[in-house]
Formats: C-alpha cells, sequence, structure tokens
C-alpha cells in the first residue's frame, strides 16, 4: 500500500500527523511549495503571515519522506498562474504510482484540477478540507463555478474529512453521502500540549511575576497575527470606556506579529496603559508560558478562521475563551463542553458582554476535561482505517 499526500506547503500542526501516517502507511508527501520550509537551509526565514524572522521549534520535515514540486511561494502558486505547474504534478503523481491519494485541502486551483483529474482517471482519492460556507462571502458567479468543481472533485473521492460540522454540512449540500463523510477537527501537537500542561503551575507563577501581576489578577490574552481579517481592534473598543475591564486587577497578554503591529500597540497601551504586556512573537512550545499566566483567550477573526487552533492550545493550557462566532471551532468544541462563548463579529459592545461574563466566572474552566479536545492521533488513524478497506 502506498499513500501519496499532495500538500500545499509545510504545516507545523500537520507534520506529526504526517509522522503517524508514514508509520503505518509507505508514503511520499508532495508539497506544492518550500514556503515555511526553514529548516531546509539551516537558517531563519522571515514568516510571510507574521512578518518575523523565525524558525519552527519542531522539525516540520522530519520522520517522513517529501519532495518539493516547485520552488516558488505560495502567492506564485495560488489562482490561474498556478495551473502552469499542472501538468509537471500529475506527472509526479503517475511516476510515483500511488495506491491511494490524499489531497491536504483541495486549494489552490491547482491542486483542485489535480484532484478532479485523478479522481476522474480512477484513482482513489482522499480530501481532507476546511471548506465551509461559514466564512468567506463569494458573489453568486463565483460560487456557481466553485460548486461545480467541488462536487466534480467530491463525487469521485473515496471519503472526505471535513474539519468541521460546517464542513459537514458543506459537503453533504453538494452531494456527499454519510458513508463517504467523516468529521475529524483540527488539532495541534497534543503531546507538546499534554506536556507542557504538566508544568501549568509553574508557568502560572514564574511569568505572571515576572510581568508584575498578581496571582489573583484577571488576565486575558491575544495570540495570532496582528492582521485584517483577525480583527483585532474590536478588543481596544470593547475596553475603552468600561470601568470593570480597565480595574487595577486585570491585564492583557499580546503574543503575535504582523502588519498591525504599531497601531495595535498603541491602542491597547492607550487603553489598559502598564496593565498591556507585549510579548511579541512566541513559538509553540514558548507561548504555553503566555496562556498559563492568563485566564481567557479573545479571538476576534472576522473571516479566514476555518477553524482556530490557538483556541485549542489555549484550553489545553486551562483558558477560557471568547471568540467570535466565525472561528469555525467553536461549535464543535462548545459541544464537547469547552468554556467558550461567542460573539458576532465586529460587535464590540457583544464582545465586551463576554469578557465582563469571563471576568466574573473565570473559575469555568475547571469544570471542562481537557482530554476530551482533538488529538494529533485522531486523523491519522481514522484515515489508516479507511485506506485499509480500500
Amino acid at each position: 500500500m502506498k499513500l501519496l499526500v499532495v500538500s500545499t506547503h509545510p504545516i507545523q500542526y500537520v507534520s506529526p500527523q504526517l509522522r503517524l501516517i508514514s508509520k503505518s502507511v509507505d508514503t511520499k508527501v508532495l508539497y506544492i511549495s518550500p514556503q515555511n520550509a526553514f529548516k531546509q537551509k539551516a537558517s531563519k526565514a522571515i514568516d510571510p503571515g507574521f512578518g518575523v524572522e523565525l524558525e519552527w521549534d519542531n522539525q516540520i520535515l522530519k520522520g517522513f519522506d517529501y519532495e518539493f514540486l516547485t520552488d516558488k511561494p505560495l502567492t506564485k502558486v495560488e489562482g490561474l498562474r498556478g495551473l502552469s505547474h499542472l501538468p509537471r504534478l500529475l506527472k509526479k503523481i503517475n511516476t510515483y504510482t500511488p495506491s491511494a491519494i490524499l489531497f491536504f485541502n483541495h486549494a489552490p486551483a491547482l491542486t483542485l484540477l489535480a484532484g478532479i483529474i485523478c479522481g476522474w482517471t480512477g484513482k482513489n482519492i482522499f480530501i481532507r478540507t476546511e471548506a465551509t460556507d461559514q466564512v468567506k462571502q463569494r458573489n453568486w458567479l463565483i460560487s456557481f463555478f466553485r460548486d461545480l468543481l467541488l462536487r466534480s472533485l467530491y463525487s469521485k473521492s473515496k471519503c472526505i474529512f471535513p474539519i468541521t460540522s460546517h464542513g459537514r454540512i458543506h459537503c453533504e449540500k453538494r452531494g456527499v453521502k454519510c458513508n463517504r463523510l467523516q468529521i475529524v477537527n483540527y488539532s495541534p501537537d497534543t503531546n507538546l500540549l499534554q506536556h507542557e500542561s504538566k508544568k501549568y503551575h509553574k508557568y502560572r507563577t514564574e511569568l505572571r511575576q515576572l510581568l508584575g501581576i498578581n496571582y489573583d489578577a484577571m488576565v486575558f490574552i491575544y495570540a495570532g497575527r496582528y492582521s485584517k481579517e483577525k480583527d483585532i481592534f474590536c478588543i481596544p473598543k470593547a475596553f475603552c470606556n468600561c470601568q470593570e475591564l480597565q480595574e487595577n486587577n486585570v491585564h492583557f497578554i499580546s503574543v503575535g506579529a504582523g502588519p498591525l503591529e504599531r497601531e495595535w500597540l498603541r491602542r491597547m497601551n492607550q487603553v489598559l496603559g502598564h496593565n498591556f504586556h507585549h510579548l511579541g512573537f512566541m513559538n509553540q512550545s514558548k507561548i504555553c508560558q503566555a496562556y498559563a499566566a492568563s485566564d481567557t483567550l479573545i479571538l476576534p477573526s472576522n473571516d479566514k478562521e476555518t477553524w482556530g487552533l490557538v483556541i485549542n492550545e489555549a484550553l489545553a493550557m486551562r483558558c477560557n475563551v471568547v471568540a467570535s462566532s466565525l472561528a469555525g471551532c467553536v461549535k464543535d468544541l462548545s459541544e464537547l463542553g469547552a468554556p467558550i462563548k461567542s460573539f458576532s463579529p465586529g460587535s464590540y459592545t457583544q464582545l465586551r458582554s463576554c469578557l465582563l461574563a469571563a471576568k466574573r466566572g473565570k473559575n469555568s474552566q475547571a469544570l471542562f476535561d481537557i482530554s476530551l479536545l482533538p488529538k494529533t492521533e485522531d486523523f491519522p488513524n481514522i484515515l489508516i482505517e479507511r485506506i485499509k478497506h480500500l
């Protein structure tokens, strides 16, 4: 049994899953772009999302066989320009002669068309998809042609693995039957999180002391890119002119980087002064310390938040969560009993109400069993079981 995994580029949280899959099945990973593969050059590189120099704290290309189709950044293989690589991609697939092909998402157009061609030429294809009708709004013409292509792809897939219940509904609307559909939620590296969660009390005490935060203070945290789609300026609006959220025992930790960083820091310092603590960009192994020092994560995204892995990370470190209803994981994790309060995207008044409720009941996380969170091995185990039944 030979499995070929087609993916856009190396992704930190996907690598542990690929390692697990490779232990059970003869696997080759074909990346469209080398973006994020900083370890190739044994040096740091500028991350296009965060805009800072970084290198991953786990080896995202270790533990499985891989190859790069191009040496181009993602922006050069997206859209119509990426279709020039379609003949080469199909040739690579045919040369490898896989028993099954896993398309790790069906974007960009290059991957989508390759999947359709492989499906309609009789190959066993599986789809791991972030697709949802909840997030990105398209005009009717684009939606029409997109649906035609997706229906064509889905109709020939052996199984589709949406990441959310919204994704399942998306697939069902396009004719996918339940026997070819299985939800498997996204998960970060849960082995790392389990290890780090054992140091919760140590991290909480040390970082709060370092930042001058009392142990019983209320601490909110934002972790991620400072960018337009995250709608970060909804946060200072929610804090502004709210006396209870500006009390001396209310603090805010900010972890991240991005194009809106300067304005973000200006506004938050203006609202919270010395109670605002900016820690900059932190890798996954370091950010757990910031979560442990905090009580509630805020994720106000207004677009493109198909899941929201920072929520998994924060919950694993015993944080409560306040998130926009557009974050894909909100419905699924809430059904597990996770302490998540949601608000309408862009509504700073609703966000303020959620923050006040979180402040007044910050100990509710103690009631949630974090072992219920999605795990790294969930998708590899389910995929391998499906492949064995071909």
